[in-house]
């Protein structure tokens, strides 16, 4: 794998990452580690793909289909773990909602 090639997979990663953070709100400690967490993701899937030979829109030596669905996948599954239903209750209170 090249050095753009790594370079895009982390690029679009970040990217995710950042438009779920966009999308689901919270602190800049939620930000970073919905980052991680998206990165991890990509290349997590990336290698199972090479593993199983698995094919989803390739693009170069990256299977980006299933690299973006695997980092979705595993920011969805952090951001279960890591929600607090009882602040999302105070804040629904503070808005008076």
């Amino acid at each position: 794998m090249t050095l753009p090639t790594i370079l895009f997979g982390f690029i679009s990663a970040i990217l995710v990452g950042s438009g779920f953070h966009l999308w689901r709100g919270g602190s800049f400690g939620k930000l970073i580690l919905y980052l991680i967490v998206s990165i991890v993701g990509f290349w997590l899937s990336q290698l199972i793909a090479m593993l199983l030979q698995l094919k989803f829109l390739s693009i170069g030596a990256l299977e980006f289909g299933i690299n973006i669905v695997g980092s979705i996948g595993l920011l969805f599954l952090t951001y279960l773990l890591t929600n607090n239903p009882e602040e999302t209750e105070t804040k629904s209170k503070r808005r008076g909602k």
